[in-house]
């Protein structure tokens, strides 16, 4: 039988863990939400349930407690073999420093992390580790790393844009391609066939007709991100954001205090114990709100009407922190560094309209900014050559900054998919999960991505749409599976049959 563990679930995980040992695997450790701990009780026997917030500390389960293995200092060989991830975990727990930890306090979790999984893993065993989504808060990526480090198998589900379709990968920077003997066959014929017809005719129809006229899935079902209107201070948005943060904050506290105070409270300072009393907690989010206004007043300082009819290449911002920039986004995790590469490859009359995200500025924990963007990232941002960069409105439509577009640029944002499905070419600086779509083009250096930029001025790269509905077909057919990523997200299919499908693939990709 084999052994897992099963990192961050959600609540349909319980059948999930039924489903996995009736085919002889037998989940040992499951770290989750506390919340999520009572429901998951009672699945499984001799299974380790441990809280999320307990592993952002470094503290383990009541029931290991006093498990000596779990505390020994990691030596100097295995700190060497883990070198290359110590440093993409220090950025991933500046999400979580709300204290202004110095560096040194910080390498003190990530040394934490390492003794604590490494001690887990001679105490679990695990034949495999399946991470709920890509690894992005510190203590999970530790735990990647090691799996890395000593040869087991991890599995990791990652959404896509397509409804209802999850990839299930094995590391973070490999995502699902088509075969080469597929790829030929996409070159070649235009299209590849499958037996599931009704698949198909949902691919051509739904999918890549229907993203062209509409908003994409996630955003139409699940409250678009984009705004409307001007983003411009004003002194109701300032009360809002001051008095009423993330829409009517106090009113939902107040409503569900006994509810959502922890957890709201954990997850903003996942790495302070004990958790600071209420009113500080509403003291900080005063001050970050009123930090928030005056960045977004720097941005909007410098913004000016887009040229549509200009050659541009538009490079939207991505929302942080979070993980499709650190640590999907790799090295380029610092987007500016992106852009400089950007405006060193781009022709001479041609220039990068710039947009932040419109979430950056109007997510409900206003801390984050604080964490994510600087007054001096602004400055940085708005002193590029005119000629070269110019900023955007977050209201201006992305849409019709997409299509107007010679290409877009992105580390691993929804806007690169968005665009190949208009038949505009994408450059990714990181591993999104279309990386294989035809009209992407990973690039890693000026000159890899001055050639592109050079053929798509040329007119030499386009996105033909036979490879392009080939590769979606393909993505549904064999580089997916059918789930939703959360029960956060809206989706036809019940529970019961997201738990059975979650669960058969990965039971399918183990062997069993």
């Amino acid at each position: 039988m084999l052994n897992i563990c099963l990192i961050h679930t959600e609540q349909f995980h319980k059948d999930v863990i039924l489903l996995l040992a009736r085919k002889g695997v037998h989940v040992g450790y499951v770290c989750t939400p506390p919340e999520q701990i009572e429901h998951l009780a009672g699945s499984v026997s001799d299974c380790v349930f441990h809280s999320v917030w307990e592993a952002m500390l470094g503290l383990p389960p009541a029931r290991l407690s006093e498990e000596p293995r779990l505390s020994v200092p990691p030596d100097a060989s295995l700190l060497e073999r883990l070198f290359p991830y110590e440093a993409i975990t220090l950025q991933m727990l500046e999400r979580l420093n709300y204290r202004n930890m110095r560096i040194q306090d910080l390498r003190r979790f990530y040394l934490k992390y390492v003794s604590y999984w490494s001690g887990i893993i001679n105490i679990i065993r695990p034949d495999a580790v399946i991470f709920q989504s890509v690894p992005h808060m510190g203590y999970d990526y530790v735990f990647y790393a090691l799996c890395q480090v000593f040869g087991i198998r991890t599995l990791i589900v990652e959404r896509t844009y397509l409804p209802d379709r999850l990839i299930l990968i094995e590391k973070i920077n490999e995502m699902p391609s088509p075969e080469a003997k597929q790829k030929i066959e996409m070159e070649t014929n235009g299209c590849l066939q499958y037996q599931a017809q009704a698949v198909e005719n949902v691919l051509r129809e739904e999918v890549l007709v229907e993203i062209e006229n509409r908003e994409n899935y996630y955003d139409m079902h699940n409250r678009a991100f984009q705004l409307s209107g001007s983003s411009k201070p004003s002194l109701a948005k300032m009360l809002k954001t001051l008095v009423l943060p993330g829409r009517s904050f106090l009113g939902t506290l107040w409503r569900r205090l006994s509810k959502l105070l922890k957890p709201v409270l954990t997850s903003i300072y996942g790495l302070t114990y004990p958790q600071p009393p209420l009113i500080t907690y509403l003291w900080h989010l005063c001050k970050d709100s009123i930090h928030r206004i005056s960045l977004m007043s720097v941005y909007e300082s410098h913004v000016e009407p887009p040229d549509f009819g200009s050659s541009y290449v538009y490079f939207p911002l991505q929302y942080q922190p979070e993980r499709t920039s650190i640590p999907m986004g790799g090295l380029y995790a610092d987007q500016l560094l992106a852009l400089d590469i950007l405006t060193h490859s781009i022709p001479q009359d041609w220039t990068v309209y710039v947009k932040e995200h419109p979430r950056q500025f109007t997510g409900v924990v206003p801390q984050s900014v604080r964490l994510a963007r600087s007054r001096q990232f602004y400055k940085t941002l708005c002193s590029y050559d005119h000629r070269k960069v110019r900023l955007v409105s977050p209201s201006v439509s992305s849409d019709e900054l997409i299509r107007n577009s010679k290409c877009v640029a992105t580390l691993t944002g929804t806007t690169g998919w968005e665009a190949v499905q208009r038949g505009i070419p994408t450059i990714v600086f990181g591993v999104p999960w279309y990386i294989h779509c035809p009209g992407v083009h990973p690039v890693t250096s000026v000159g890899s991505c001055s050639k592109v930029i050079g053929e798509i001025a040329a007119g030499k790269i386009n996105v033909p749409r036979d490879q392009l509905e080939s590769y979606v077909r393909w993505l549904n057919a064999k580089g997916t599976f059918q789930g939703y990523f959360a029960d956060v997200f809206k989706s036809n299919l019940s529970a019961e049959q997201n738990a059975r499908s979650y669960a058969e693939a990965i039971a399918t990709r183990l062997g069993v």
